[in-house]
């Protein structure tokens, strides 16, 4: 197992599509908030992705996907769990929306991702982090 594997195993990693500039918004906003720096990073087209995610591809590419404590979660959920997990008002929030039901938030979750790319635009390549953000993404 490469040293990265076994250092990021136990933490919380956010997957994410690292072409999408919403995915990308999304992870610069999500490094401000986590002041306690709970969040791990990796894309979705990345080699750890492919070892560590059990979803479809078609699944896959569609969706933020959050990895803590070994379980997965996808879409409005993953997105819920990701802002209890970060704590303060943002972990009160993820309480308020988790309030309703998963299939309903995911309606509005899939209307954007599915037009994500055409409302946010698309990079030619994925995120390269900066040099103070290297220590939060894996690969």
């Amino acid at each position: 197992m490469h040293d990265y594997m076994r250092m990021f195993n136990n933490s919380c990693v956010v997957f994410f599509d690292g072409v999408c500039n919403l995915c990308n918004s999304s992870v610069d906003f999500l490094i401000r908030i986590d002041r306690k720096q709970k969040l791990k990073f990796a894309s979705l087209q990345s080699e750890y992705a492919k070892n560590h995610l059990t979803l479809p591809e078609k699944e896959l590419l569609s969706s933020v996907v959050f990895l803590k404590n070994k379980k997965q979660y996808i879409k409005s959920e993953a997105a819920v769990e990701i802002l209890k997990e970060i704590g303060g008002f943002y972990k009160f929030s993820g309480i308020i929306l988790s309030i309703f039901p998963y299939w309903f938030l995911n309606i509005f979750y899939n209307l954007i991702a599915n037009h994500r790319y055409r409302f946010f635009g698309k990079r030619e390549t994925c995120r390269i982090p900066t040099e103070d953000e290297k220590k939060r993404f894996i690969e």
